[in-house]
């Protein structure tokens, strides 16, 4: 019993070992990151970046690097679920309920949108606007869209 115990306490340092080799535990202004490591290694297992000048960004290229994949990662989900919300103000239409020509205009509002959310969000990737110009944008394309349903409900209401 005693020797698997100490099998478990080793199997778990050994886990934790692994682990702060293949990532950096980062402290940043936002909290703490997880970031994968571009190699293994025991080096800058744990950095605090919330006093980060922009020289020490560039002397530390890996952890900057990882951390702003991270952070494009988690914009580019956040700019994905936009979409989801402005495609939830076309659906809640009842297109059951309306006619099939209600049906085409708005499956056509649909593809509109989208094509113009797409059109945004690659000008968002190639860093043509800001996250805040998206934020505007988008809440400019959610009124558009909303404007447009309103008018088909009532053309065929």
């Amino acid at each position: 019993m005693k020797k698997l115990k100490y099998l478990i306490i080793l199997v778990v340092v050994a886990g934790m070992a692994l682990m702060l080799g293949m990532y950096h535990v980062v402290r940043t202004t936002d909290g703490v990151q997880l970031v994968k490591k571009k190699q293994f290694s025991y080096g800058e297992m744990v950095v605090d970046t919330r006093d980060w000048t922009p020289i020490d960004w560039l002397k530390n290229k890996d952890i900057s690097l990882a951390l702003s994949e991270a952070n494009w990662n988690k914009l580019k989900d956040k700019v994905s679920s936009g979409w989801k919300d402005l495609e939830k103000s076309i659906s809640d239409f009842d297109m059951k309920e309306s006619s099939a020509d209600a049906q085409k205009q708005l499956a056509k509002l649909r593809d509109t949108s989208k094509k113009k959310y797409d059109a945004l969000s690659k000008r968002l990737e190639k860093k043509e606007i800001t996250w805040d110009d998206f934020q505007d944008k988008l809440k400019e394309l959610r009124a558009w869209t909303e404007k447009q349903v309103e008018a088909i409900k009532k053309k065929f209401a």
